[in-house]
């Protein structure tokens, strides 16, 4: 008998929850929700899938991830009602795919773990066997996506009643409505649509409360966590009556701090860095060294952003942003003449790296960068945190105008280097996050032409768009097949009435929007002489 399996995709956004459907789904299966049509699902992420060093084949990884399940494992396959998800895709390393696929495999055939996995893929292992894979949008990996994947789902973000409902389930009515008026009141809906930032702004409001003039700020995804890093240590140093500490709040400058706390949270950032590069997920506490408030600061740490393991000397990211935001801060802290960060700057963003020698700065001297590493979400936290070149200026409102004109020339390279569309879209997170008014007005007069075909749009993506080209007069303006929305039309109007030609086909709008439309071409300064 032959079955047609699938192999699927699901895509979307660092921190959109693609992990946590993927381990719901599997829960559902295991609580015998007859809803769930699979009769087994098998979990895989690709931080365990690379950690396995030697060959290995389909039959002894199934077997060593289902023990249990080993006997009818191999009837269970053939069945067509097994579901293996693969989670985490954008983690994983191909250098050579068109060598990797074998002509002749079997489940019984040893391989390096990327020739096994490819070969999943292109169903020359497990043809009667349904494979979900997750992955960023923004992933290599995932650019040509017919090549194995039959479906490609992308996961949405957040709407406003899903908001809702996200704090309704937390925490009781009242605080839930105080919560999601200070997202109207802030105009944070598009930030906190992104499920892992709504976790952060309740952990915010649980420990800092909501009055806090430190969160009147929160506009981008670094003002968020690093709001969160402030509370966090602020709970290190609580006042207790038996501490010789002088007590930090979350406005205090952090000259409060204690020398040995800064230099661990500075140790953190630094291994997160290393981390980055090296695709770990785990830090080795042993590393942070030690001081008095070791375990307040472990403590603290591990309730915003470790997850909990078995290991008590092991610290694992609750996500890879948080990796990332850790990463950025250390490269912020530690950057400094124009030299150094374009060289950085070009290594991050485009892989150039400098030839190796004294003068090569320390963040990439004998640093070894991995072919397909991410480092999209890292440059939006630097792009945040780029103007506090210390821990001590995230206490302080003013910024380092200084830094402001090293990056004016590296943007407008950027944009003259007419990026593709994920590049292009994280360059509008870049500029979104430095929250530089003037001189994200030069630099939206740079563009001429915005092309992100295909290129799905969240609220989120939408509002760095919105914020990036507010001042800009296109020449041309495709927005084609980006999962683009009447919402997202009236939010854009000014943008698209300033541009030449429109294209604004394949999307999901509706007659709702023709009003928008008119009112777009009845403007006396419209620019359209095509639209489609």
């Amino acid at each position: 008998m032959v079955l047609s399996s699938k192999r699927m995709l699901l895509a979307g956004e660092a921190g959109i929850g693609k992990s946590c459907f993927s381990r719901g789904l599997q829960e559902r299966w295991a609580s015998k929700d007859n809803r769930v049509y699979y009769e087994c699902i098998i979990y895989f992420t690709f931080t365990e899938l690379k950690a396995i060093k030697s060959q290995v084949s389909v039959n002894e990884l199934l077997a060593n991830k289902c023990k249990n399940l080993e006997p009818i494992l191999p009837e269970l396959l053939e069945s067509g009602r097994v579901l293996i998800i693969l989670d985490g895709y954008d983690e994983f390393i191909i250098n050579n795919e068109e060598n990797t696929l074998s002509k002749t495999v079997y489940n019984d055939t040893p391989l390096p773990v990327e020739t096994l996995i490819l070969n999943i893929l292109s169903k020359a292992l497990l043809p009667n066997t349904d494979i979900l894979v997750t992955s960023r949008l923004s992933s290599r990996n995932v650019e040509n996506t017919n090549v194995y994947f039959e479906r490609t789902f992308i996961m949405q973000e957040f709407t406003d009643d899903q908001i809702k409902q996200f704090y309704t389930k937390f925490c009781s009515d009242d605080i839930s409505q105080t919560i999601y008026d200070f997202i109207e009141e802030h105009n944070l809906s598009s930030l906190v649509s992104i499920p892992l930032l709504s976790s952060a702004l309740f952990e915010l409001s649980k420990n800092d409360g909501l009055r806090n003039s430190n969160l009147q700020r929160l506009t981008t995804q670094s003002e968020m966590m690093s709001s969160l890093l402030k509370v966090c240590l602020k709970n290190i140093l609580s006042c207790e009556n038996d501490s010789n500490e002088q007590c930090c709040s979350v406005d205090m400058p952090s000259r409060n701090l204690p020398f040995n706390i800064k230099n661990m949270v500075e140790q953190l950032a630094e291994m997160s860095y290393i981390n980055l590069l090296s695709e770990e997920e785990v830090i080795h506490v042993q590393d942070l060294g030690s001081c008095v408030h070791t375990q307040k600061l472990l403590d603290a740490f591990s309730e915003f952003f470790f997850k909990k393991t078995n290991e008590s000397a092991v610290l694992k990211y609750r996500h890879t942003s948080i990796r990332d935001m850790f990463a950025a801060l250390h490269c912020a802290w530690n950057i400094c003449k124009s030299q150094g960060i374009y060289e950085c700057l070009n290594a991050w963003t485009w892989g150039i790296m400098p030839e190796q020698s004294s003068k090569t700065h320390s963040l990439l001297q004998n640093k070894n960068f991995k072919s397909n590493i991410m480092f999209d979400k890292f440059l939006n936290f630097f792009m945040g945190f780029f103007m506090y070149p210390d821990i001590d200026s995230l206490y302080n409102s003013e910024k380092s105008q200084q830094r402001v004109q090293y990056l004016k020339i590296y943007f407008e390279m950027w944009i003259k280097n007419q990026p593709n569309c994920s590049k292009l879209l994280n360059l509008f997170h870049c500029i979104y996050e430095l929250q530089e008014n003037e001189l994200t007005e030069t630099l939206s007069r740079e563009f001429t032409t915005v092309d992100l075909f295909n290129t799905p749009l969240n609220a989120l993506n939408i509002r760095a768009v919105e914020y990036t080209l507010e001042k800009s007069n296109l020449n041309k303006l495709d927005l084609t097949l980006c999962d683009f929305r009447n919402e997202h039309l009236n939010q854009l109007q000014i943008i698209i009435r300033n541009s030449v030609e429109v294209n604004l086909s394949s999307n999901m709008l509706n007659n709702k929007s023709g009003p928008i439309l008119r009112r777009i071409l009845e403007h006396p300064n419209c620019a359209i002489k095509e639209l489609l």
